[in-house]
């Protein structure tokens, strides 16, 4: 029998998707070992967490560049044969820095474990800081900043960060130049001994891992020392809320970039889950609001995202986008008009159909990559929150209604209490 390409296939609304849930053991040394068993082949991800980030740095920029330059060199091996030696085993190690924490990363196939581990509990117990090799980075973050400080996306990302949190300045801090130039071998390792060189730390191993490879990562840690067990605190957010208007012009460039946003809901919220929902219809996927009216119909712009951010002591919400200069003003009264319309206007069933399908589809499609199953986890962990909230999340998606997300808008969207930075032309007053 022949097929009728011209009929689409039988649907059915997705029902609940199990999560493989990590497995959690407190070694001797009070350090947490995280499980996320899965996936086919033979590789697994070890990363190493520590509360190492901006929030604790005494230093404008000292976290960041202690992060950078931890494969560096140690005390018995040099930055070449740190390199040399991972890329022999095809492992990889990559250094993260956020605000609240600095996350080591060690890819690598499951059966090289032993020959690589001993090399990170090295980096993260030896490490020198050679001076050489901390000019050179230091050169190329300021090269690096000195190019992105041309680009208009840069510098309203950064504008906004330092507006919207000019109550508490580590969630404010960006790379600086001055700070960068004056950051001394002395400083990252200050940094390093206070926050990272036996102190408390987190690991989470993800992919398909043996007993016996769990048990070797086990004992390894365990023998290191630890000079206090680690504690989880949850502080609430206390932020001055910011509500107005910046403009920063800019020589030479055609567009403008936009930001617009506000403190919002935390994880832990009642709320949140109809806020959420409410934000991916504003400007959260390419069927958004935002997007069909100014990318589709006005064509303002080649895309325009509302994302929700969320950090260890706050969450905002932020517009982005970049338009011809001449748009700027008329895409911020579209994007009000369109948050007024999610106010005003009940959302109609076919949309919120296909809204729910994609939050639906996205999510399960989350849980094929075992690295991503271990993102699921810290988007819950590092908040205090347990797999129920993932639960409440898909029961909230498939119950919601247009009712519901309107009320959500007046009570949560406010154009009139959201900052605006725009870089690259003046607005009208």
């Amino acid at each position: 029998m022949s097929l009728n390409r011209s009929i689409a296939p039988p649907s059915q609304e997705l029902s609940w998707v199990q999560i493989p849930e990590v497995k959690t053991t407190i070694l001797a040394n009070h350090i947490p070992l995280h499980l996320i068993q899965a996936g086919e082949q033979e590789v697994c991800r070890l990363e190493v967490i520590y509360k190492a980030g901006t929030t604790t740095e005494a230093k404008n920029n000292i976290s960041y560049l202690t992060a950078k330059m931890l494969p560096c060199g140690t005390k018995r091996h040099d930055e070449a044969s740190i390199s040399e030696y991972f890329e022999r085993y095809g492992a990889s190690f990559e250094p993260h820095h956020s605000p609240d924490r600095v996350i080591l990363t060690l890819y690598c196939l499951t059966k090289f474990l032993p020959k690589v581990l001993p090399l990170l509990i090295e980096i993260l117990q030896e490490s020198i800081f050679p001076e050489k090799e901390l000019a050179q980075l230091k050169n190329i973050s300021l090269q690096n900043l000195k190019v992105n400080l041309e680009k208009n996306n840069y510098v309203a990302g950064r504008e906004f960060r330092r507006l919207l949190f000019q109550s508490y300045p580590p969630y404010a801090s960006s790379l600086e130049e001055k700070a960068l130039e004056e950051a001394s071998q002395n400083d990252l390792f200050q940094h390093y001994q206070k926050h990272i060189q036996h102190q408390p730390f987190e690991l989470i191993l993800t992919g398909k891992v043996d007993t016996q490879s769990y048990e070797y990562v086990a004992r390894t840690f365990e023998q290191l020392g630890i000079q206090s067990p680690i504690t989880m605190q949850f502080v609430p957010s206390c932020f001055q809320p910011v509500h107005d208007r910046y403009c920063i012009e800019t020589a030479h460039n055609l567009q403008a970039s936009i930001r617009m946003g506000k403190l919002c809901l935390p994880k832990n919220h009642p709320d949140f889950f109809a806020f959420n929902v409410l934000n991916e219809a504003l400007g959260g996927y390419f069927g958004s609001r935002l997007m069909k009216n100014i990318r589709e119909e006005k064509g303002y712009t080649y895309g325009i995202y509302s994302q929700i951010v969320h950090l260890e002591k706050a969450s905002y919400q932020v517009i982005s986008t970049d338009v011809k200069q001449e748009y700027a003003q008329a895409t911020i009264e579209e994007i009000q008009r369109e948050i007024y319309r999610l106010q005003t206007e009940l959302i109609e069933k076919q949309e919120l159909t296909r809204l729910k399908n994609y939050l639906l589809g996205s999510f399960a499609s989350m849980l094929s990559n075992c690295f991503d199953l271990a993102e699921i986890f810290k988007g819950i962990h590092f908040f205090g929150l347990s797999y129920h909230f993932y639960q409440q999340y898909w029961q909230t998606i498939h119950q919601i209604s247009p009712e519901i997300l309107q009320e959500t808008a007046k009570k949560y969207l406010q154009p009139e209490k959201m900052l605006t930075v725009v870089v690259g032309t003046k607005l009208e007053q």
